[in-house]
């Protein structure tokens, strides 16, 4: 091995590193910007941090059938479904995970079931709803949103 072979390898190593501490806080940017979405609008539902990180070319892939796949869904789902619901709700993430421009997340959430809910009147009963979430991000906001809920194990813990 050559002096010149060894420089090589050396300016590759030292790429390889600077490449990964780059894309590493990248991820952990990402994820500061799915911690606040998820405490702040889910949790509070401050609607200001909503329009600030939710990109306006957003998609939903899990959005229900005959119902928005754009922002204006979340907010629906929100604003008529969720918070009206449980209006006071609590959220725990339990687990956050990144890989380059994704961020996954579980978390719980917890509140008194205190409106209407899936066409149960309201229980004043508590309930958790776990959740695991994939969402995309570009330029600091989230641009697609992948959603997996188990709301049959609400129904139940509302009966």
């Amino acid at each position: 091995m050559t002096f010149a072979d060894i420089q090589h390898i050396l300016a590759i190593s030292t790429i390889t590193i600077i490449s990964n501490k780059i894309l590493m806080n990248i991820i952990e940017k990402n994820k500061a910007i799915v911690r606040r979405y998820v405490e702040e609008f889910i949790g509070k539902d401050n609607q200001d941090v909503f329009q600030e990180i939710v990109a306006e070319d957003f998609v939903n892939h899990t959005a229900p059938a005959n119902t928005s796949k754009g922002p204006e869904g979340v907010l629906y789902f929100f604003k008529h479904f969720l918070h009206p619901s449980f209006p006071k709700l609590e959220v725990t993430i339990h687990h956050m995970i990144g890989e380059d421009d994704l961020i996954t997340t579980y978390k719980s959430l917890y509140g008194k079931h205190e409106g209407t809910f899936m066409g149960i009147a309201p229980t004043g009963k508590n309930v958790v709803i776990d959740i695991m979430d994939i969402v995309r991000l570009r330029d600091g906001k989230i641009t697609h949103h992948w959603h997996v809920a188990d709301w049959s194990s609400v129904i139940a813990q509302l009966q």
